[in-house]
């Protein structure tokens, strides 16, 4: 089955009944492995009494009717589980999914374990969101500040003015401007020259 398409268009077909039914039985064939075993051994002690057939065929028909209906409940039940996945898996971006009740151990450590990956991916992709919406009030306001020594120049050049004061004041500016955004660009690099750690005062010190 397939789990994600291009935005925008329909999702895949829907769980693969056939494909389902034979990993099903791969997943419980210990269980089918020990139910024929169980018959086996009925027909076998019924042979060593030497029973008649029909009370060991209808003790099996009964088995095998009372067994039927909860094979085909869990069968079901687990079928809706695999399509609830595929529904969560299909969605373009994960969210908290709401999980069925855990029947077993197994499923409640599993059901901790992705809850706990899409809170920290969460998490995570929050505080990016967080980084840059700050980066881009920065350059914004970046950009706003730049404009005024250019524009002073460009007003100078009109004007004909060639003070060389003037000129060197707002190249002085432009020159702090640029230097704000290279250090703020430095700042956000994980790479930079500045590294910050906690460490044991004493091994710093001998």
């Amino acid at each position: 089955m397939r789990i994600l398409l291009s935005p925008g268009k329909a999702w895949a077909t829907k769980l693969d009944k056939k494909h389902f039914l034979i990993q099903y039985l791969k997943e419980k064939y210990k269980v089918i492995v020990v139910f024929c075993g169980l018959i086996l051994c009925n027909f076998f002690l019924y042979f060593l009494y030497d029973v008649r057939m029909e009370p060991v065929l209808y003790t099996t028909f009964l088995l095998i009717l009372f067994t039927l209906p909860f094979a085909f409940w869990d069968m079901r039940r687990i079928y809706r589980k695999c399509e609830r996945l595929q529904n969560i898996g299909q969605k373009e971006y994960p969210v908290m999914p709401d999980l069925w009740a855990a029947d077993t151990l197994l499923e409640q450590n599993y059901q901790r374990v992705i809850k706990g990956a899409l809170q920290a991916w969460q998490d995570e992709r929050t505080r990016w969101r967080e980084i840059n919406a700050e980066r881009d009030d920065y350059y914004t306001l970046w950009t706003h500040q730049i404009k005024t020594p250019i524009y002073s120049m460009d007003l100078m050049l009109q004007t004909g003015d060639t003070t060389p004061s003037k000129w060197k004041a707002e190249l002085l500016q432009v020159s702090r401007y640029a230097d704000m955004a290279l250090k703020y660009l430095q700042l956000e690099n994980q790479y930079s020259d500045l590294c910050l750690e906690q460490v044991k005062l004493m091994s710093v010190a001998h």
